[in-house]
């Protein structure tokens, strides 16, 4: 309930947010085999997030920016 419905992005593109699902789990387990510990409590929360959004405009990214070709030159193959 505390996330945004949605945002927009560097350039000012919509991205929608959504949870797909929410897990809440109880305490962590006190034994480490058959020792009792005292570990921090704390309750697990797991959310499974969906984010759509679009592509409005093509970029070119260059990503080989420099090519050296060297011939080998001499006897063999």
């Amino acid at each position: 309930a505390a996330l945004p419905r949605g945002l927009n992005d560097a350039r000012g593109l919509w991205v929608a947010v959504r949870v797909q699902r929410a897990e809440f789990q109880g305490y962590a387990e006190r034994r480490v085999g058959n020792a009792v510990v005292a570990p921090f409590i704390k309750r697990s929360h797991l959310f499974t997030i969906d984010f759509t959004w679009r592509v409005a405009t093509e970029e070119e990214v260059r990503l080989l920016t420099d090519i050296n070709i060297v011939p080998h030159v001499g006897g063999g193959n």
